[in-house]
């Protein structure tokens, strides 16, 4: 008699969490502001999501000057990570990216390593290593 009690209990109380969350669910999708609103409001008013702000795009001379720039902090500091590049340069490593892509390509370094560990090298014009003498 007890048990049959308490299992209507029970029953009663997951029917109403059921129809609570199912409420909950319905109701959070007419509420403004959900993803699909947000964001055409964000279009709209021209602002960035997630507080992200759009850089300009650098010229080419500015690309150039940052790429000379890297060269000669991996020739003074061999074997560092972008990490300890970019800080020595006074910048975040992202803006480094298209520089040491070009470097790289134009065979002037080298990199050693995978993902966080990775290292760049300066490289001479015959293609080898440059070592401190």
């Amino acid at each position: 008699m007890q048990v049959g009690l308490f299992m209507h209990g029970v029953k009663a109380l997951v029917e109403q969490a059921v129809v609570e969350a199912f409420a909950s669910s319905v109701t959070a999708r007419e509420m403004p502001g959900n993803g699909a609103q947000r964001k055409r409001r964000a279009r709209e008013s021209g602002s960035q999501s997630r507080g992200t702000t759009k850089k300009k795009k650098r010229s080419s001379a500015e690309v150039a000057a940052m790429t000379a720039r890297l060269y000669e902090t991996i020739d003074s500091q061999p074997g560092q990570t972008m990490g300890v590049l970019a800080r020595a340069m006074d910048c975040e490593p992202k803006d480094l990216r298209v520089s040491i892509r070009k470097l790289m390509a134009g065979g002037r370094v080298k990199k050693a390593g995978e993902r966080m560990h990775t290292t760049y090298f300066p490289m001479d014009t015959t293609g080898s290593v440059l070592t401190e003498s």
